[in-house]
């Protein structure tokens, strides 16, 4: 559980230095220049992993999935970019923990995963946080915000669709071709908007293409160690650790009400990831009964 702990926390670390390698970038480049970029890196950071082993075990006969996880992902991402970069650090952060939320919903919907009265509580629990953090009628609901919570949704359409790919290709294979073709649907505007990158933007695109890249891997490594349930409690140390980056670089007071809506948020989340494991238990046990 230790080891599993250090590179959680490792992790978090890492998504909480993404925002500044993306706020960097984004002082000069459209968000979807940004996001093409990123894209770009993680193929590079990968394809020279499948050129030692072979570049046949990059076929794959999932293109229409890849394309239509690219879109979807695409789309989030460049919202969830953009809303970094106008709303607080730590209401971005909170607002896009309702991520697991929507993936609950989703998975029910399309995978025929079992949404009982426990989860399905939590789950309404854990949007009502959002409320908390946007207080409509007390605050006004800005744009940003809703792209946010839409950005949320992206993504969780884009794991049920990786859970779907993963049956049947690897990790790695995911994680080049998604990004190879987050990358093709993202070059057409790119091209378009161009702006060339200055010294600070490269800069930021290189703080986000290490962060960007290390921290999932990292929490891969956790989650391989033990299950997610786990260690999911420490993932909530990104909003006090987003928080402080906003002081310390941006000079953003934290969120009372981003830190409230957000714990409620992440919650509802942690009691749905317990309540999945367990049943994956369960059924693990009769299985082998």
């Amino acid at each position: 559980m230790t080891r599993a702990a250090f590179w959680c926390v490792l992790a978090t670390v890492m998504f909480a230095i993404v925002p500044i390698g993306v706020r960097m970038a984004s002082e000069t480049l459209p968000t979807v220049e940004v996001v093409c970029f990123r894209g770009a890196l993680a193929v590079l950071c990968v394809l020279p992993f499948y050129i030692r082993s072979g570049l046949v075990r990059l076929r794959t006969r999932n293109t229409k999935l890849y394309a239509a996880r690219a879109a979807i992902n695409g789309f989030g991402m460049v919202l969830w970019f953009w809303g970094m970069t106008v709303l607080p650090l730590d209401q971005a952060v909170a607002l896009h923990f309702t991520l697991p939320l929507f993936a609950v919903v989703l998975a029910a919907i399309f995978l025929g995963e079992r949404l009982n009265r426990g989860r399905l509580f939590a789950t309404l629990v854990g949007f009502a946080g959002v409320l908390v953090i946007l207080r409509p009628g007390a605050a006004p609901i800005g744009t940003a915000a809703i792209g946010l919570i839409v950005s949320a949704a992206c993504y969780a359409a884009s794991v049920i669709l990786l859970k779907i790919i993963s049956r049947s290709d690897e990790p790695g294979l995911t994680t080049f071709h998604g990004h190879l073709w987050l990358m093709g649907f993202t070059l057409v505007p790119t091209i378009w908007f161009w702006v060339t990158p200055d010294w600070r933007a490269i800069q930021g695109l290189a703080i986000l293409g290490v962060s960007g890249t290390l921290a999932p891997y990292l929490f891969a490594r956790a989650v391989r160690l033990v299950d997610a349930a786990a260690i999911m409690p420490l993932d909530f140390l990104r909003l006090p650790m987003n928080a402080a980056v906003g002081i310390m670089l941006y000079a953003e007071m934290p969120d009372l009400w981003a830190f409230a809506g957000g714990a409620i948020i992440f919650a509802s989340a942690y009691l749905n990831t317990r309540w999945e494991s367990r049943a994956r238990g369960d059924r693990g046990g009769r299985e082998q009964s």
